[in-house]
């Protein structure tokens, strides 16, 4: 389920379930039931919805100078080291340094 990666991942980079509960316009109760895997209802649509459109949007890429999706800026950032092109190397560096790349990748070798 890529929204509960989304909304994982936006928990993480601001800290608080509030926050980001705020950001999408739900409950902080209805974050961390999905989150838990105990959302209560049988259909999550809405939700889902909510969290797509609050938190797939686009993202500055500095390194290509274009607006990429969050979900594209989360796998870039999540790539081993390439070992073979100077051109990924470079790429792959510029991830590295990037203030919208998740968390739990900054520190990934």
């Amino acid at each position: 389920m890529h929204w509960l990666t989304l909304l994982a991942a936006d928990v993480e980079q601001t800290g608080s379930k509030a926050a980001t509960a705020r950001r999408i316009g739900i409950s902080r109760t209805a974050v961390s039931l999905a989150l838990a895997g105990k959302y209560p209802a049988e259909d999550t649509s809405r939700i889902e919805a909510r969290v797509l459109a609050a938190l797939a949007g686009r993202v500055p890429c500095p390194h290509d100078r274009t607006d990429i999706a969050r979900s594209d800026c989360a796998d870039r950032a999540a790539r081993p080291m390439p070992m073979s092109s100077p051109t990924e190397l470079r790429a792959w560096t510029a991830c590295r340094a990037c203030a919208h790349q998740p968390k739990e990748t900054s520190d990934v070798v």
